[in-house]
């Protein structure tokens, strides 16, 4: 059997990380002195509660190697392969910690995989995974359902600021927006492994619009493709309207609505809301 492990900053439902029996390490949220290991010891709203109140922005570091090797130790000892999925190796360590653990296992069944995403991204390319080992797959090839879903994976999103990214030093190609006016939210986007400026509106709704423009845009032509999911950072009134938005503007259902975990609230902050979707394969 195959078994999935993902860091934290997927942060998949619990429902649906029970029902397909993954594994999840946890990051590291920093407040101060403070460690928390990413919704373990901090939920969303915990973290966010704390946010509001801190004096100085928290931080956020990647798993450690042995909590890895915790976890391929256990799944080993089941008789399981191992698949590992983790965020853009161009946003954290985490991918290499995940490399330097299975490397503790010479000859071990462990594919390790750099998502050149997270959160609702990686999700979606989860998914691709689970579908194929699901039905009977082997590691081999649910990991090229997974590599396969990378090139097809879009995710765009709007932020209140550019405060969290920019102190936390994963602001990429979107730092030419720093500056501009309050009342200016910046779109972004995830563009190989990196946030990357799109464009700047002048209210949340246009950026709902937008949003919904480069999903509909991204689509258009296929008469299939998989449910996006939205994603939200504390606005889960927000992420509801926008749901309805788009499902009204591209026919089809959302996947599922899901909360960024702490350690990418770090460095998004509240307020954001993103959608993720997967290009139909040609």
């Amino acid at each position: 059997m195959v078994r999935f492990v993902i860091d934290s900053t997927a942060a998949p439902p619990e429902d649906f990380i029970r029902q397909h029996r993954i594994y999840e390490v946890p990051l590291r949220v920093l407040f101060g002195t403070e460690t928390f290991r990413d919704r373990v010891d901090i939920t969303p709203d915990e973290f966010f509660d704390r946010l509001e109140k801190a004096d100085k922005i928290p931080t956020t570091s990647q798993p450690p190697i042995a909590d890895f090797a915790e976890v391929y130790q256990k799944i080993l000892d089941e008789g399981d392969e191992i698949l590992v999925l983790t965020i853009s190796s161009k946003l954290s360590g985490t991918y290499q910690s995940a490399v330097s653990a299975a490397g503790m296992f010479p000859g071990a069944p462990i594919t390790v995989i750099d998502s050149l995403s997270t959160s609702g991204g990686m999700i979606l390319q989860l998914q691709e995974g689970l579908e194929v080992a699901e039905a009977g797959g082997s590691r081999e090839e649910a990991a090229e359902a997974v590599s396969d879903a990378i090139g097809r994976t879009r995710v765009y999103f709007l932020v209140n600021t550019l405060k969290y990214l920019q102190k936390g030093g994963r602001i990429g190609g979107a730092s030419r927006f720093v500056g501009t006016l309050l009342n200016i939210k910046p779109v972004l986007q995830l563009e190989d492994g990196l946030v990357e400026a799109l464009e700047k509106v002048r209210s949340k709704k246009r950026g709902f619009r937008r949003l919904i423009e480069l999903t509909s845009d991204g689509l258009r032509g296929y008469e299939t493709f998989g449910p996006p999911v939205v994603i939200h950072g504390r606005a889960p009134e927000d992420a509801q309207k926008f749901a309805s938005m788009l499902q009204g503007a591209i026919g089809r259902d959302i996947s599922m609505i899901v909360h960024i975990s702490p350690a990418i609230g770090v460095h998004v902050g509240p307020g954001v809301v993103a959608v993720a979707y997967l290009l139909p394969k040609k």
